[in-house]
């Protein structure tokens, strides 16, 4: 019997360790090398899909700190993973970063849809074993420079998923016994039903690579879904982020068997922690640098309904940066996933676990139709139930969650009627006490990912860009809570979202 395992969307998590709850959690690489303890590995080929550089502060510290043993190669190569595919945040930190990782990894990157200065980063390869030829094909979304910052991919191409994949089959399938595809990326539609789950954009595209004939094994990612699913003798996979899951597929008899694995039956080793032992000290100092005092205790989060019919003071915390930074008119920022606020001391611990991501600040010209198509796009975050009451819209929820595609905007006045139709829930907007001028542009500071329309802010996409910091959201947040005593913070309730005539 031969098995594929195939880890995807660890975002950092080395060390089983949760910032956030400041405890351990019982998943993440550092339970691998147990789960591998299990099988044999000479009839066991080992793949990362992906995202592995960024998603946790232990990450963000390796790749920020020259000192530091940044790699997080180090962690891959202990647990012998013998093929590696690019994900969309790998970009993150530039391609330093990304080339360092890559130099220091021991097995070979297989990403042939990506090309850096017209040559390939990775390329297909025939993994020999068990008698059987293995044709292993390595693809990453291609919509990555709709969110990327432009510096992180300069010289890079991203080559079409659909056609890439394609051909790639059609080279292999006369040369092997089986063919297996890992792509970072997600399903654009219903397995069952073919129905789409998504707006059809091109970030994802599992399914239409799942009708691609010649399949045998397709290994995705990118949407931290849990999927073993078997449709015309096709394996197909997916699992959860941070390590939640590993992605097994096993032949038995010529035909490919999908499961997934849960790494919280796995024991954690020490094996990993003990790679970074030189950094584990210096990095837990740093997590406990004090950054300063906010003026009261009201910056918590506690649900993520209210938190977003109600604005919390964290928003505009953040606004408040960034438009003194840019001197913005304006000001959009929005809540992750999970739900994490700042106590009032926070340390770095609290300010990476209360924004986690590497977002740069930049500000966009709005103008009056841009702006109001951009809170029509926040206004379908929301819909009615059966009672009339107001909850987030289901396909925000699922098949992926994405909670962050809500923006909540400091520096005007709006209201969302929930009981319109979509497109049409904007009632009113006010700039400085006044109804907007048909002339007026605004100039709103936001982050480089819905700056570049991610999350189906297409609108965003294509405003004007006024100023681009240079700054993440992280270093902001640092240099203001630090450079004086206390911060205070302008908290209004500039929002008011309501079903007609219920608040």
């Amino acid at each position: 019997m031969i098995h594929l395992l195939c880890t995807s969307d660890i975002h950092g998590n080395l060390l089983n360790y949760d910032v956030a709850l400041n405890q351990s959690k019982p998943y993440g690489l550092s339970s691998l090398p147990t789960l591998l303890e299990t099988f044999n590995r000479l009839n066991t080929i080992l793949i990362d899909n992906g995202d592995v550089l960024q998603g946790s502060a232990f990450a963000t510290y390796l790749n920020t700190h020259p000192k530091a043993k940044h790699s997080i190669a180090l962690a891959m190569n202990a647990c012998q993973v013998q093929y590696f595919n690019l994900g969309n945040h790998d970009f993150n930190y530039g391609l330093d970063v990304l080339f360092s990782f890559l130099k220091e990894l021991d097995a070979p990157c297989i990403s042939g849809n990506v090309h850096y200065l017209g040559k390939p980063l990775g390329q297909s390869v025939i993994h020999t074993i068990e008698n059987q030829k293995i044709g292993i094909i390595g693809a990453v979304t291609d919509y990555i420079p709709h969110w990327e910052k432009p510096e992180h991919i300069k010289g890079v191409t991203f080559i079409d998923v659909l056609s890439y994949v394609k051909a790639e089959v059609e080279r292999l399938r006369p040369l092997v016994d089986h063919v297996i595809v890992v792509y970072h990326g997600g399903f654009e539609r219903d397995l069952e039903s073919g129905v789409p789950t998504e707006r059809l954009t091109g970030e994802n595209v599992g399914y239409a690579l799942s009708e691609i004939e010649g399949i045998d094994v397709l290994f995705t990612g990118h949407q931290h879904r849990s999927i073993a699913h078997v449709k015309n003798q096709s394996a197909l996979l997916q699992c959860g982020f941070e390590g939640i899951e590993v992605m097994h597929a096993s032949l038995d008899k010529q035909t490919w068997i999908p499961s997934l694995i849960e790494l919280s039956k796995y024991p954690m080793v020490e094996d990993i922690k003990n790679l970074y032992q030189d950094d584990v000290k210096p990095f837990e100092a740093w997590l406990n640098t004090p950054c300063g005092a906010l003026d009261e205790d009201r910056y918590q989060l506690a649900d993520n309904l209210q938190d977003r019919l109600v604005k919390p003071a964290l928003i505009s915390l953040f606004n408040q940066i960034m438009m003194k930074e840019t001197n913005a008119d304006c000001a959009s920022s929005s809540l992750f996933n999970s739900l994490v606020g700042l106590p009032q001391n926070p340390t770095m611990k609290d300010l990476l676990a209360a924004y986690p991501f590497p977002n740069i600040v930049v500000v966009k010209r709005l103008d009056k139709p841009t702006l109001l198509a951009y809170l029509e796009q926040n206004a379908s975050f929301f819909s009615l139930d059966e009672k009339g009451n107001i909850v987030i819209t289901p396909s925000f929820v699922y098949p992926k969650k994405q909670l962050y595609n809500y923006d909540m905007i400091d520096g005007i006045e709006y209201t969302m009627d929930i009981s319109r139709p979509v497109g049409q829930r904007i009632t009113e907007c006010l700039f400085k006490g006044q109804p907007l001028d048909d002339d007026l542009v605004l100039r709103c500071a936001m982050n480089n990912y819905r700056s570049v329309g991610g999350g189906d802010f297409a609108m965003i996409a294509s405003a004007p860009i006024d100023y681009d910091t240079g700054k993440d959201m992280m270093t902001l947040l640092v240099e203001a809570l630090t450079s004086k005593h206390v911060i205070k913070v302008n908290h209004t309730n500039n929002i008011k979202i309501v079903a007609g005539e219920k608040l």
